[in-house]
């Protein structure tokens, strides 16, 4: 691996099903909230990529799962945020409105969504 994880894994997580690329960023994970989300986003690693700052990755890593990020992140029912293990330290993260806000920073500086590449073809 050539870059750290962004975080480390929760005292709850499974740590079989956390898998680190060599970016850094989370492709399985045992998280509450991912686990949650009727989409799988990988919620973790795009939460941490808006506290970055790094927007259009974010955008990327959402998009993988679902094509309309900022859409959901206006209408989402967000089951994920009931599960957010902040809720146990304070409140729960707003994951819906922190994928909205990462949308629309894309979208502000005029940069267009990348499609993503199917994962399977017919």
């Amino acid at each position: 691996m050539s870059s750290p994880p962004f975080f480390s894994p929760g005292p709850g997580a499974d740590k079989d099903r956390i898998v680190y690329d060599t970016d850094g960023l989370k492709r399985e994970s045992s998280a509450p909230c991912q686990l949650h989300c009727p989409a799988g986003i990988d919620v973790p690693s795009y939460v941490a990529l808006v506290g970055h700052g790094r927007y259009e990755e974010a955008v990327e890593v959402i998009r993988r799962d679902n094509p309309l990020p900022w859409v959901c992140g206006l209408v989402c029912p967000n089951p994920c945020e009931s599960w957010c293990q902040r809720r146990h330290l304070d409140k729960p993260i707003a994951i819906k409105d922190v994928k909205g806000f990462a949308a629309r920073m894309v979208w502000e500086k005029g940069l267009d969504y990348r499609n993503p590449e199917p994962k399977n073809r017919f």
